[in-house]
């Protein structure tokens, strides 16, 4: 299981605009990606066992998906400050 964002990730996340992380190798850790979305009432986060994926959803619609869940909250996070959501 992969708990923590890849450096490059993290990279990505910093630049546009996530506070630094405070994770193990100064990478972030699950439970920081989801503090990060926790704000929005509108997030869901489930796993599909017959699929063996993470889902991610915010407003009705799809945000990240992966097997593992902090990539799905990676691209949960990276595309709800793109679009300014968060």
């Amino acid at each position: 299981m992969k708990l923590y964002t890849s450096k490059e990730q993290t990279e990505l996340l910093v630049e546009i605009g996530f506070p630094k992380p405070v994770g193990i190798g100064y990478n972030y850790s699950i439970g920081e990606l989801i503090a990060f979305l926790e704000a929005n009432v509108d997030i869901s986060i489930w796993y599909d066992g017959k699929s063996s994926y993470w889902y991610v959803d915010y407003d009705l619609r799809r945000v990240g998906l992966d097997e593992y869940l902090i990539n799905a909250l990676y691209f949960a996070c990276k595309k709800l400050k793109e679009e300014k959501s968060i």
